[in-house]
């Protein structure tokens, strides 16, 4: 999107009720005129369509006022979703210590607060982008470039939004359970849980996007996209590999860490978690214990490969677990040459992409 940010910057998108009244002030003006223009006058009449046009006249300049930038409004997105990473970093951190005197457990609460009113604030910010974006955008940039280009800008925000809003649910289902007053008793409290690294089994791990529900569930496709399948792709990609939480006693995934090795400009090589998908019935109860026992894995699978931690980090996005892993923080490429032409869709790839939507 940054390519049109001179074309967005001078687009201005109005709130919702602003069609609506703009119509209604227009409609009380030309019924006004009419009725002036009679011979013989209904004063009454006139006197209160006159107050009635001043009365929606000031509601259609407030409502002017709350006018924002197509641009200035995908900023404050992203302004958010990064005040959500802190937030949700600040409960980490909090946790991990242990804390549980009065004072830590206050701290606690007060960092779930800010969490779940950050969340909440990014969640009705989406919705409401989400409810009109399309129109928007063919407004803002239909006179200025060619169809098919403002077409494919559309198709490609598309894709980004409808990604979003596939984890968005689950993460307010998660959210709501986390602050929730009641829980209910954990069914797998005595389930057997292993970490282990995927089997490249097809059988089961072409299903790995239903067991941890994601964009990348096999009838999904890639993310929107149905025209590729980015299941199939991590299965023939030897640079990819899948660590799993596995719920033993019912024999399946619950948890999957999608890894790769990759480089940085300066040729340096790094363990990517790419993102953490989940089966958010575990996760809600077992958050610290799930993310411990992950990070330990993957800190000892990227030593055994001959990374170092200090060169492993995880992607921002799309994240079920916040595992105890520095956040990527420069461009980091998959090592070799792609099976598939134009590569993968990968999380961790497209951080600094999408921070510029």
């Amino acid at each position: 999107m940054s390519d049109y940010s001179d074309e967005l910057n001078q687009s201005v998108i109005y709130p919702e009720k602003y069609t609506e009244t703009f119509n209604l002030v227009e409609s009380i003006k030309e019924k006004l005129k009419e009725e002036e223009s009679k011979e013989e006058k209904d004063e009454q009449r006139i006197l209160g369509m006159r107050k009635g046009l001043t009365a929606h006249q000031e509601n259609l300049d407030n409502l002017r006022k709350g006018a924002v930038g197509f641009w200035d409004r995908l900023e404050l997105l992203s302004e958010k979703s990064i005040r959500l990473r802190e937030a949700s970093k600040t409960l980490k951190d909090l946790e991990a210590r242990g804390d549980y005197s009065k004072e830590g457990k206050e701290k606690i609460g007060k960092a779930k607060e800010v969490l779940k009113r950050t969340f909440y604030d990014l969640r009705s910010g989406i919705e409401s982008f989400r409810s009109g974006f399309r129109e928007d955008l063919l407004s803002a940039l239909g006179d200025k470039v060619g169809e098919e280009e403002v077409i494919g800008v559309v198709q490609g925000l598309e894709e980004k939004v409808n990604e979003t809003m596939n984890h968005l649910e689950n993460d307010i289902q998660q959210l709501n359970d986390t602050f929730s007053e009641k829980q209910e008793k954990s069914p797998f409290a005595k389930n057997e849980m292993s970490v282990k690294l995927w089997n490249r089994d097809p059988d089961v791990d072409l299903y790995q996007g239903n067991y941890s529900p994601c964009c990348i569930s096999i009838e999904s496709g890639c993310g929107a996209d149905s025209s590729e399948s980015a299941i199939s792709d991590y299965l023939t990609e030897s640079a990819i590999q899948v660590v799993n939480v596995v719920d033993k006693t019912r024999g399946i995934p619950i948890v999957a860490a999608w890894c790769w090795i990759g480089r940085d400009d300066q040729g340096e090589s790094y363990f990517v978690v790419d993102n953490v998908e989940a089966n958010t019935d575990y996760t809600k109860r077992y958050p610290k214990v799930l993310t411990l026992n992950l990070t330990k894995f993957i800190k000892d699978y990227a030593k055994n490969v001959g990374i170092p931690e200090s060169r492993i980090r995880k992607g921002t996005n799309s994240n079920d677990l916040e595992l105890y892993i520095q956040d990527i923080e420069k461009d980091i490429s998959i090592v070799g040459k792609p099976n598939r032409e134009g590569g993968y869709y990968l999380e961790a790839e497209r951080v600094f992409e999408d921070q510029g939507w």
